[in-house]
């Protein structure tokens, strides 16, 4: 079988990430997969080399670019494309446009976290074209599956939810990375390091996050810790970050910038804040679990499905600091349950969200889509006789 993963481009975000694992997972099943991006790659020629059999930027001019969807028909037509893996309503609609004929299968995940791809009447008219001929929509959580429901005219019975996964090896905890990090941060053995991953942007949340330690600190000035930010954004953001950031004591607060080694960065952190107003999924969540890291975090979108309240990891209310600031300050004060519930972190990740299992549950869906299936509402693909 071979697949064909369509998307918007390959820029840094959860959606590539999403892709490059689930290509390397389908790769160690025997699975080829062939990347296409609609506009252009925008990274590194080596992110994608060794990952993938092949792949194409069509460079289009808008959305109903003949000329692009007649190459994406020719390119899968002398590949041998079985399945059409399209990331993203516009990605879909590029590959129904290309597959007029009905010859391939054709799949969607769905990857935002916000509306913008549903946001006008015009939106969903697309959307409702192609899903026409669309034979699943996968989201990665039930949050999104609902509000892919309640914004699409779509058949409840083309929805279904896969959870993404990860390298659980990759982020597993490293000792030598925790104590070379730590150094970096100038952050002792007896200093509890918190950390926030993600860009800049308001619906990551970074700014509750050092609101929150900026309200831990008032409660506690001589708690020792610190928190890092691990990540950027446009010069707008990092300005709206620093001036939040202004309320914590200088020595309190490292700014790690953008890292290509995030992974081992997981190591050297006690706990993760979370802080995102909006999330379809919460990868840097699992990465988080992965390490054996417990993990605080809003109660919105995919999160829930990720984090077992006072097992893993604390929920709070969305875009509550204040909240946000309690939980903190109750692992800061309790390693027991930090231990207990980095224990439970790692083996939730491993029980749920690994990369085998992730490139298995879609191979299963591969198969059932090539076998005509149609209805997916209530589909198990963990049951290997159903």
């Amino acid at each position: 079988m071979k697949i064909a993963h369509i998307t918007l481009s390959f820029e840094r975000g959860g959606r590539r990430e999403a892709i490059l694992n689930l290509a390397r997972g389908l790769n160690a099943l025997g699975i080829g997969s062939s990347l296409v991006v609609l506009d252009q790659f925008g990274c590194p020629d080596e992110l994608i080399n060794g990952q993938f059999n092949e792949s194409l930027s069509l460079e289009r001019s808008g959305a109903w670019d003949r000329a692009a969807w007649r190459t994406l028909r020719e390119f899968c037509d002398s590949r041998g494309i079985d399945v059409m893996h399209t990331h993203d309503a516009a990605s879909l609609f590029a590959a129904v446009g290309s597959n007029l004929r009905g010859n391939r299968c054709v799949l969607m995940t769905f990857h935002r976290s916000r509306p913008l791809e549903t946001a006008t009447a015009r939106d969903r008219l697309r959307n409702a074209l192609a899903l026409r001929r669309c034979q699943a929509v996968v989201t990665t959580s039930s949050e999104r599956l609902r509000h892919f429901a309640e914004e699409n005219f779509v058949s409840r019975r083309k929805l279904l939810t896969l959870p993404l996964g990860v390298d659980l090896e990759r982020f597993r905890f490293d000792p030598q990375s925790r104590d070379r990090i730590r150094t970096e941060v100038g952050c002792g053995d007896d200093t509890l390091l918190i950390g926030a991953v993600g860009h800049f942007g308001p619906e990551k949340g970074l700014d509750l996050v050092v609101d929150a330690c900026a309200q831990l600190h008032q409660r506690d000035p001589a708690a020792r810790w610190q928190l890092v930010l691990l990540g950027t954004g446009t010069a707008e953001d990092q300005t709206r970050i620093r001036e939040h950031a202004a309320a914590l004591p200088q020595e309190r607060l490292h700014f790690a910038g953008f890292r290509d080694d995030a992974h081992r960065w997981f190591s050297a952190f006690d706990v993760v804040a979370h802080g995102a107003r909006e999330e379809a999924f919460g990868l840097v969540l699992v990465e988080a679990m992965a390490a054996g890291r417990p993990v605080v975090a809003p109660s919105v979108g995919g999160i829930t499905d990720i984090i077992v309240d006072q097992d893993t990891g604390m929920l709070c209310p969305p875009e509550d600091s204040g909240a946000l600031a309690a939980a903190l300050e109750m692992l800061v004060r309790n390693p027991t349950l930090r231990t207990r519930m980095g224990v439970a972190s790692r083996e939730r990740a491993e029980s749920q969200y690994r990369l085998d299992v992730y490139a298995q549950r879609h191979a299963r869906l591969y198969e059932a889509l090539a076998a005509g299936r149609k209805d997916f509402d209530g589909w198990d693909p963990d049951d290997v006789a159903g």
